[in-house]
C-alpha cells in the first residue's frame, strides 16, 4: 500500500517538473537559449512570427529577436527558419521541424521566392487546414517583417512547390493580400 502511495507521489511530482519546464507563460516570448543564443555585440532586430492558434484555425503571434543584416534574403531566411523551429509560447507549430530552408530571394516585382527542402513534404501532417495554417503562417509573418515583400514563391528544391498534400494550389504566387 505505501509503494503504491509513495509510486503515485514520485509520479505526480515529475508530472508537475516536467509541466513546469515546458509551459511557458502566454504572450510575446524570447528565444531560448537551447535555440541559440545571439552573441553579444551583434546587431539584431525583432521578427513577428505567426503560429497556428490553438483552436487549429488561426494564428498567434510571437515576437523573436534575430540577427540583422545581410539584405532581405539573408533576414528572411532567418526569420523563415525561427518559424521552423516553433513556437516558444502558446501557439502550435505550422513547418515540421525537419524542414530545411535553402535559400530565398527577392526579386525586383516584390516576390520572394523561398526555397526548402523535401522535408516540407515529406512531414507535413496534411489536410485542408494543416496546409492552409502552413502557407497563411509563411506569408504573414514574411509579410509583417519585411514590407517590400508583395508576394511569395515556395520552391522545393528550385523547383516550384505545387502542393504540400494536394489540397491547395502553390504552384503560383502567393500574393499578400490574399492570405492576411
Amino acid at each position: 500500500m505505501w509503494v503504491a502511495v509513495a509510486g503515485i507521489v514520485v509520479v505526480a511530482a515529475l508530472a508537475a517538473y516536467y509541466l513546469a519546464l515546458v509551459r511557458e507563460p502566454p504572450g510575446v516570448v524570447e528565444e531560448r537559449p537551447a535555440l541559440g543564443r545571439i552573441p553579444e555585440g551583434v546587431r539584431t532586430k525583432s521578427a513577428v512570427l505567426y503560429f497556428a492558434h490553438p483552436d487549429g484555425e488561426h494564428l498567434v503571434r510571437e515576437v523573436r529577436e534575430i540577427v540583422a543584416g545581410g539584405g532581405v534574403g539573408a533576414e528572411a531566411r532567418r526569420v523563415v527558419e525561427a518559424l521552423v523551429r516553433g513556437p516558444l509560447g502558446e501557439g502550435g507549430p505550422t513547418f515540421p521541424p525537419e524542414t530545411t530552408v535553402e535559400s530565398m530571394f527577392l526579386d525586383a516585382e516584390g516576390c520572394l521566392y523561398v526555397n526548402v527542402g523535401r522535408e516540407l513534404r515529406a512531414y507535413h501532417w496534411g489536410g485542408t487546414s494543416g496546409e492552409i495554417l502552413t502557407v497563411r503562417s509563411l506569408v504573414r509573418t514574411l509579410a509583417a517583417n519585411f514590407p517590400e515583400v508583395r508576394c511569395v514563391w515556395l520552391l522545393e528544391e528550385g523547383h516550384p512547390l505545387e502542393t504540400l498534400g494536394g489540397h491547395l494550389d502553390l504552384g503560383r504566387a502567393l500574393w499578400v493580400d490574399d492570405w492576411r
